[in-house]
Protein backbone atom coordinates (compact mmCIF):
# COMPACT_ATOMS: atom_id res chain seq x y z
CA UNK A 1 0.00 0.00 0.00
CA UNK A 2 1.47 3.20 -0.75
CA UNK A 3 1.04 6.44 1.81
CA UNK A 4 1.59 9.47 1.44
CA UNK A 5 1.98 12.56 3.22
CA UNK A 6 -0.22 15.63 1.89
CA UNK A 7 2.20 17.97 1.47
CA UNK A 8 4.67 15.02 -0.60
CA UNK A 9 4.52 14.70 -4.05
CA UNK A 10 1.90 12.50 -5.61
CA UNK A 11 2.86 9.31 -7.15
CA UNK A 12 1.93 8.53 -10.48
CA UNK A 13 2.04 5.05 -10.76
CA UNK A 14 2.33 2.01 -8.45
CA UNK A 15 5.92 1.59 -7.33
CA UNK A 16 7.21 -1.63 -9.16
CA UNK A 17 8.69 -3.16 -5.51
CA UNK A 18 5.17 -3.09 -4.22
CA UNK A 19 4.05 -6.91 -4.64
CA UNK A 20 0.24 -7.47 -5.20
CA UNK A 21 -0.64 -10.92 -4.48
CA UNK A 22 -2.89 -12.14 -7.86
CA UNK A 23 -6.46 -14.05 -7.41
CA UNK A 24 -6.75 -17.51 -8.80
CA UNK A 25 -10.66 -16.25 -10.18
CA UNK A 26 -9.15 -13.67 -13.36
CA UNK A 27 -12.56 -13.03 -14.33
CA UNK A 28 -13.55 -11.73 -11.43
CA UNK A 29 -10.51 -9.90 -10.76
CA UNK A 30 -10.48 -8.41 -14.37
CA UNK A 31 -14.57 -6.99 -14.08
CA UNK A 32 -13.21 -5.70 -10.95
CA UNK A 33 -10.55 -3.95 -11.44
CA UNK A 34 -12.44 -2.64 -14.76
CA UNK A 35 -15.20 -1.00 -12.78
CA UNK A 36 -12.57 0.35 -9.97
CA UNK A 37 -10.75 1.97 -12.92
CA UNK A 38 -13.61 3.47 -14.18
CA UNK A 39 -14.98 4.52 -10.52
CA UNK A 40 -11.61 6.46 -10.35
CA UNK A 41 -12.29 8.03 -13.66
CA UNK A 42 -15.05 9.61 -12.71
CA UNK A 43 -13.91 10.82 -9.62
CA UNK A 44 -10.39 10.71 -8.34
CA UNK A 45 -11.02 10.55 -4.85
CA UNK A 46 -12.75 8.00 -2.73
CA UNK A 47 -13.38 6.26 1.04
CA UNK A 48 -12.61 2.88 1.15
CA UNK A 49 -15.99 2.34 2.49
CA UNK A 50 -17.88 4.08 -0.83
CA UNK A 51 -15.64 1.68 -3.52
CA UNK A 52 -16.58 -1.12 -1.08
CA UNK A 53 -20.20 -0.48 -1.68
CA UNK A 54 -19.84 -0.47 -5.48
CA UNK A 55 -19.05 -3.92 -5.47
CA UNK A 56 -20.88 -6.29 -3.68
CA UNK A 57 -20.47 -8.69 -5.68
CA UNK A 58 -17.18 -9.30 -5.55
CA UNK A 59 -15.35 -10.11 -1.77
CA UNK A 60 -13.55 -7.46 0.15
CA UNK A 61 -10.54 -9.25 -0.02
CA UNK A 62 -9.79 -8.78 -3.76
CA UNK A 63 -11.42 -5.19 -3.79
CA UNK A 64 -8.66 -4.19 -1.60
CA UNK A 65 -5.78 -6.26 -2.71
CA UNK A 66 -7.29 -3.75 -6.45
CA UNK A 67 -7.21 -0.65 -4.34
CA UNK A 68 -3.52 -1.08 -3.22
CA UNK A 69 -2.96 -1.59 -7.55
CA UNK A 70 -4.41 2.20 -8.84
CA UNK A 71 -4.99 4.11 -5.53
CA UNK A 72 -2.74 5.39 -2.63
CA UNK A 73 -3.91 6.81 1.13
CA UNK A 74 -3.25 10.30 2.32
CA UNK A 75 -1.77 9.63 5.72
CA UNK A 76 -2.91 13.14 6.95
CA UNK A 77 -3.93 16.38 5.83
CA UNK A 78 -7.74 17.07 5.06
CA UNK A 79 -8.07 14.02 2.89
CA UNK A 80 -6.00 11.72 5.44
CA UNK A 81 -7.50 8.38 4.68
CA UNK A 82 -8.99 9.00 1.44
CA UNK A 83 -8.32 6.50 -1.83
CA UNK A 84 -6.53 8.57 -4.61
CA UNK A 85 -6.03 7.55 -7.75
CA UNK A 86 -2.75 7.57 -8.80
CA UNK A 87 -1.77 10.78 -10.58
CA UNK A 88 -4.83 12.48 -9.43
CA UNK A 89 -3.90 15.97 -7.88
CA UNK A 90 -6.01 16.72 -5.66
CA UNK A 91 -4.84 20.06 -4.34
CA UNK A 92 -5.06 21.40 -7.95
CA UNK A 93 -8.73 19.78 -8.76
CA UNK A 94 -11.09 22.14 -7.07
CA UNK A 95 -13.89 19.28 -7.37
CA UNK A 96 -11.85 17.17 -5.02
CA UNK A 97 -12.66 19.21 -1.77
CA UNK A 98 -16.25 18.23 -2.19
CA UNK A 99 -14.90 14.63 -0.74
CA UNK A 100 -12.67 15.86 2.04
CA UNK A 101 -13.82 13.71 4.88
CA UNK A 102 -15.44 15.22 8.36
CA UNK A 103 -14.04 13.67 11.26
CA UNK A 104 -16.35 14.71 14.61
CA UNK A 105 -14.39 14.06 17.69
CA UNK A 106 -16.59 14.61 20.73
CA UNK A 107 -15.02 14.51 24.13
CA UNK A 108 -15.62 11.68 26.88
CA UNK A 109 -17.28 13.70 29.25
CA UNK A 110 -19.13 15.74 26.84
CA UNK A 111 -20.31 12.25 26.06
CA UNK A 112 -21.29 11.51 29.43
CA UNK A 113 -23.64 14.95 29.74
CA UNK A 114 -24.87 14.15 26.56
CA UNK A 115 -26.40 10.67 27.21
CA UNK A 116 -27.41 11.85 31.35
CA UNK A 117 -29.69 14.27 29.57
CA UNK A 118 -31.20 12.28 26.94
CA UNK A 119 -31.82 9.84 29.60
CA UNK A 120 -33.45 12.56 31.96
CA UNK A 121 -35.43 13.37 28.94
CA UNK A 122 -36.67 9.87 28.01
CA UNK A 123 -37.45 8.75 31.80
CA UNK A 124 -39.83 12.54 31.60
CA UNK A 125 -41.32 11.77 28.11
CA UNK A 126 -41.82 8.22 27.41
CA UNK A 127 -41.35 6.27 30.82
CA UNK A 128 -42.89 9.01 33.48
CA UNK A 129 -45.49 10.30 31.43
CA UNK A 130 -49.31 9.00 30.47
CA UNK A 131 -48.47 7.37 27.15
CA UNK A 132 -49.04 10.19 25.31
CA UNK A 133 -45.67 11.62 24.88
CA UNK A 134 -46.60 14.49 26.99
CA UNK A 135 -44.87 13.78 29.88
CA UNK A 136 -47.86 14.13 31.92
CA UNK A 137 -48.80 11.40 34.87
CA UNK A 138 -52.22 10.10 34.97
CA UNK A 139 -54.15 10.95 38.00
CA UNK A 140 -54.83 7.77 40.26
CA UNK A 141 -58.91 7.04 39.67
CA UNK A 142 -59.95 6.98 43.40
CA UNK A 143 -63.01 5.16 42.81
CA UNK A 144 -61.81 2.01 41.80
CA UNK A 145 -61.27 -1.33 44.40
CA UNK A 146 -57.52 -1.81 45.56
CA UNK A 147 -57.13 -5.45 43.59
CA UNK A 148 -56.42 -8.65 46.40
Amino acid sequence: EVRVFYKDAIPTAKPSSLKVKVTRNSTTRDAARAGLVSLLALRGVWTKKALFRHFPWASRYLIGVLMREVTFTYVDGPYAGTRVAFGYDVRAAPLARLFQPITVRTPAAMLKRYRNIFAKAKELYDGGGDGGGNGRKKKKDSTKAAPR
